[in-house]
């Protein structure tokens, strides 16, 4: 609750900021990262940071996952990963976002943006980790910070269908 109040007296983000919740926007919100030489490559998953390979949702196996190294802005990561139907946990897609490069505040302010009554899960007192999930409307959206690699981490994840379509999960 402390980071909604936390929201109402956040300035406007810095520039870092500003394009990491651009390129969150795009790529995990509109579905569609314009993505070109000057702003960044995919990679191989060998390719990126120790801390950048661990980004996966359990031990569910991705039909596909494209992972974008941003050069703007720096110190940026995102996995857009495609499950395969019928998976266990009925998820469709997930796409992440890692930075470095973004501000906690300016990050809540991206987890909670489009997200309307929203009420965030916070697993553990102590956890810089929240949750929305809004299954009836297909998705959930999850901030966290590592702290031993200072990594903030956007993510939302498709549900394969709404909960209120597919019954009891």
């Amino acid at each position: 609750m402390l980071l909604a109040f936390a929201l109402l007296a956040v300035p406007a983000p810095h520039a870092q900021s500003a394009e990491v919740m651009q390129v969150y926007r795009e790529a995990c919100v509109e579905g569609g990262l314009r993505l070109t030489a000057e702003r960044g490559r995919v990679v191989r998953w060998e390719e990126l940071p120790e801390f950048a390979r661990d980004l996966r949702w359990g031990d569910l196996e991705p039909d596909r996952t494209t992972y974008v190294a941003m050069k703007a802005p720096p110190s940026t990561y995102v996995a857009l990963t495609h499950f395969k139907p019928g998976n266990r946990a009925h998820l469709a897609s997930e796409c992440i976002v890692a930075s470095r490069s973004i501000r906690i505040e300016d990050a809540a302010v991206a987890f909670f943006e489009g997200t309307p009554k929203a009420h965030p899960i916070r697993y553990l007192p102590w956890s810089r980790w929240w949750d929305i999930d809004v299954p009836e409307q297909g998705y959930r959206k999850t901030l966290w910070v590592a702290s031993h690699s200072k990594y903030v981490v956007l993510q939302t994840t498709l549900y394969d269908r709404p909960a209120a379509a597919a019954g009891p999960r």
